[in-house]
């Protein structure tokens, strides 16, 4: 995974209020800023709904990766469809974890 070109999406388990044109003009952003893979976390409203919103994007997008990191390996995966690749967390490095401190983005600023 090249730390230039991939997002990670976390939230939180109850998102209320959340508008997916947001959602789908900060995707946009990052594609047009060189972003190819998505991550989500998979656990919470926030994570299903940008993991669908990657998903949806990939029709007029086809290079994009959707990537699911459960949290742990029997971890209830709500739609494996949607996703190109399901990480366990155990598999991922050390690297992830910087490129999520490092890259965060927030959907609230214009």
């Amino acid at each position: 995974m090249n730390r230039e070109t991939t997002a990670v999406f976390i939230g939180n388990r109850d998102c209320y209020g959340i508008d997916t044109r947001c959602i789908q003009k900060a995707l946009k952003y990052a594609i047009s800023s060189g972003i190819t893979t998505f991550l989500s976390g998979g656990q919470g409203d926030f994570d299903r709904i940008c993991a669908s919103q990657v998903y949806k994007l990939k029709q007029e997008y086809p290079n994009i990766k959707n990537i699911l990191v459960i949290p742990y390996i029997d971890f209830r995966i709500f739609n494996k469809d949607i996703f190109d690749e399901i990480f366990a967390d155990e598999e991922l490095s050390e690297e992830f974890w910087e490129l999520l401190e490092d890259n965060l983005f927030d959907c609230t600023e214009e």
